[in-house]
């Protein structure tokens, strides 16, 4: 994979934003985003693991935003569950179901609890 920009894709400010694609481009459509450096966001992962990135970022983000938790909470709950502080670009295909399965579990507790969003 390269660097490229798009402007298809802005920050705030107006800049293009970054990110890796295929050096086989159009034949290869894989992309991976990076940072404003340049930096990749995470680890670069297959069609598999990518897709399963983006349901586990979707559930995780309804599991903090509906169960009436802070984000940062939702974090540490799930870093507590793993063992280990959770980024989801670094998870393999395995540990995006795994975060899932978790997130879907544990969302009635805490809309329950009500824990406090600070």
């Amino acid at each position: 994979m390269v660097l490229r920009e798009t402007k298809k894709f802005l920050h705030k400010n107006g800049t293009p934003r970054k990110f890796y694609g295929c050096t086989n481009f159009p034949k290869c459509k894989g992309t991976h985003g990076a940072h404003p450096s340049g930096d990749p966001l995470g680890v670069p992962a297959n069609l598999k693991t990518k897709n399963a990135r983006i349901k586990a970022h979707d559930v995780f983000d309804r599991f903090w935003k509906e169960g009436h938790v802070s984000r940062a909470y939702a974090y540490q709950i799930v870093s507590e569950a793993f063992g280990r502080q959770i980024h989801i670009g670094e998870l393999d295909f395995d540990g995006c179901e795994r975060l899932v399965k978790f997130c879907e579990g544990e969302y009635g507790t805490l809309a329950a609890k009500g824990k406090p969003s600070a």
